[in-house]
């Protein structure tokens, strides 16, 4: 039955990827300018070799805070450059996600720079609001400073994070990141979460104008994995949690099963350098012994959802 389960996942993934490649024309690859950095000695040179020992090696919290140092003092020599400060974004939004659920004492320090992930991509969309990199990263910030926060007590941004992730959804720009993900396929990882974690009840509807749908969960988390550098762990993780979240868990369910197949693959992964990555793979064992907290799960945290924690909320009213 594993094995047939393994097969039908293998078989929609191709059908899937089929139809991306029909529509890959659609997209636009946008081009950062490399000018700023270009212009400071061997800033460029040191920046590639950093990026060129992430990718072999992994992107350590070391190796991003490195970057981050090349990029930070430029754009504060050229604040209207546009893509310093979404790459500066990106550098902390990276480290943000290398933030577990284990490491409970590191979380004021994540926050602290998912802030200024988030003050950066904001200056980014002032200064170009139709660039579609700076929308995801601003969307991204809030939803992960959110993930921290506690997801009920972060509801007023809701609406302005999915407004900012699906004007990428529909957009035909297009990106691929040195670390060899796509920012389509990133965006649909991001609304897969943001379906899943974001409750359906209609009080939370009524209040904030929002609500999670798992069925649209689980379609854009198929959808993100046939974009380029879409299969890695945290990717097929985060279909599998939503999967659960789908079936709540029944064991004889076909997509509890399934999800549990892909919790089986991750779990043999091979050793990851990328401490983001590494949360996942180590992440996968438990979320097949507690299938339970599948619907709530983040990356940070296991997220209160339930009505009671919204009622028991201090609703926040200061604008984002």
């Amino acid at each position: 039955m594993r094995f047939a389960t393994a097969l039908l996942f293998a078989a929609t993934l191709c059908l899937s990827q089929q139809s991306f490649s029909q529509n890959k024309g659609k997209y636009k690859i946008y081009k950062p300018d490399f000018g700023p950095m270009l212009a400071i000695p061997n800033a460029k040179d040191t920046w590639d070799a950093l990026t060129r020992e992430g990718n072999k090696n992994g992107m350590t919290k070391e190796l991003l805070l490195k970057k981050a140092a090349i990029v930070q003092p430029i754009v504060e020599k050229n604040p209207n450059w546009v893509d310093g400060y979404w790459m500066y974004a990106n550098m902390m939004m990276i480290y943000g996600e290398t933030q577990s659920s284990n490491d409970k004492k590191s979380m004021k320090t994540t926050r602290a720079y998912l802030v200024e992930a988030r003050e950066s991509s904001k200056k980014c969309l002032e200064l170009a609001p139709n660039n579609m990199i700076c929308k995801f990263f601003y969307g991204g910030a809030l939803g992960k400073i959110a993930t921290i926060d506690g997801i009920m007590s972060s509801l007023t941004k809701g609406k302005i994070i999915l407004k900012h992730w699906q004007e990428v959804y529909a957009s035909d720009q297009e990106f691929i990141f040195e670390d060899g993900m796509s920012l389509q396929g990133l965006v649909r990882y991001a609304l897969g979460i943001y379906f899943r974690v974001v409750p359906d009840f209609i009080l939370l509807d009524w209040l904030f104008d929002i609500s999670g749908d798992i069925k649209k969960s689980v379609q854009m988390h198929r959808e993100s994995l046939v974009f380029e550098g879409g299969d890695g762990p945290c990717s097929k993780l985060m279909l599998a949690v939503s999967l659960l979240c789908k079936s709540d868990g029944e064991a004889n369910d076909p997509e509890t099963k399934q999800a549990f197949n892909i919790l089986d693959q991750i779990k043999i992964t091979p050793k990851y350098n990328s401490q983001s990555a590494m949360v996942c793979v180590d992440d996968a064992p438990k979320l097949k012994k507690k299938p339970g907290d599948a619907c709530g799960y983040t990356k940070a945290q296991v997220q209160k959802r339930d009505k009671k924690a919204l009622e028991e909320q201090q609703i926040e009213t200061s604008p984002p």
